[in-house]
């Protein structure tokens, strides 16, 4: 059963049945009712339209971040997607909370005590799953940026960070580089996890037998990325290239062989992941894996927009944004 079937026993249209969900006020009273009684008969149950039949909707969306609120506005990377978010839901006169917490289930109960109408997630990691999974019980729609494979009926923005990976290492070697580190976000997230296999798949595939112990797991911090870049200099001196799992991390690396003198990228060649703002400002300019920050922001809004306005949408569950190597200085061919 879903909101064609009940437009159709009703003998109205889908935009009538979805404006009596969101108890719009502009529905023929007699209309109104028999939409509800088919509801009821049915036991209709479509997500946030339930709640809605019994409490006004308050046109408001949380956006968690597991994070605390000092990391989160520190890093560009969040700063781009909340900026995305917020620049969306401004236009469609909808408001927004956030959430910022790395204790996801307390971030999740002020979310609902604020009587919020949806929530975007950003970036769960995989400790986060019971949560999820409390969440789709109650019927309480999300929508997730970022990717959770063991979540697999909801609807998720994620880009390809396997090949994202496999295509700034490829870029590496094919530039002449055979012994790249690589500086990784934590692998309590899928994304580093991917990010990880595209990495060693990539030296598997040009037959690179590299140390393990090149491959380190940092922070997601300027200063992570700085105390991994010298941690792995002062141990592998011959190191000629690092990949670097986020952007910020990457000025960090950029510090550390800009304090030692190395020359980028003709010494040392540096590839990051995001393509935050700051990669086209810092100098030398970082060249990057462009995952299209705003436009994964702005699909989270307008699907979560899409399930609380209308309760069904024409997205595929899983959109997965396709990644760009942007070359500018800090690697080159």
């Amino acid at each position: 059963m879903n909101i064609k079937d009940i437009a159709k026993e009703a003998k109205v249209s889908v935009s009538t049945v979805s404006r009596v969900l969101n108890n719009k006020p502009d529905v023929n009273p007699a209309t109104r009712t028999k939409v509800l009684k088919i509801i009821e008969k049915y036991n209709f149950r479509p997500n946030i339209q339930a709640r809605g039949i019994v409490n006004q909707k308050n046109n408001c969306i949380g956006i968690v971040v597991p994070h605390s609120v000092n990391y989160t506005l520190n890093n560009p990377y969040y700063v781009e997607i909340l900026r995305s978010i917020l620049n969306a839901a401004e236009m469609d006169q909808y408001y927004t909370f956030l959430i910022c917490d790395e204790k996801m289930d307390e971030a999740l109960d002020v979310a609902m005590q604020k009587r919020v109408d949806g929530l975007i997630i950003v970036s769960p990691r995989l400790e986060n799953l019971a949560i999820l999974n409390t969440l789709e019980k109650h019927r309480i729609p999300f929508v997730i940026i970022g990717r959770m494979r063991e979540l697999e009926n909801h609807y998720q923005i994620c880009v390809d960070n396997y090949l994202g990976a496999c295509k700034a290492v490829s870029f590496l070697i094919k530039s002449g580089r055979k012994k790249v580190a690589m500086i990784n976000g934590p692998l309590t997230l899928n994304s580093s996890i991917e990010r990880r296999k595209g990495y060693f798949d990539c030296l598997a595939k040009y037959n690179l037998l590299l140390p393990k112990e090149w491959h380190v797991e940092g922070g997601n911090s300027i200063q992570s990325g700085y105390e991994c870049a010298n941690k792995l200099l002062d141990r592998y001196p011959e190191i000629d290239a690092f990949f670097v799992s986020s952007d910020i991390m990457s000025l960090g690396v950029i510090d550390a062989l800009k304090e030692r003198d190395i020359d980028i990228p003709d010494v040392i060649s540096v590839v990051g992941f995001d393509n935050i703002p700051l990669a086209a400002q810092v100098t030398p300019q970082l060249t990057t894996v462009n995952q299209h920050i705003e436009k994964k922001g702005n699909l989270a809004y307008r699907i979560l927009h899409s399930l609380l306005e209308d309760g069904e949408i024409k997205h595929p569950l899983f959109i997965n944004i396709e990644t760009e190597l942007i070359v500018r200085e800090t690697a080159v061919e």
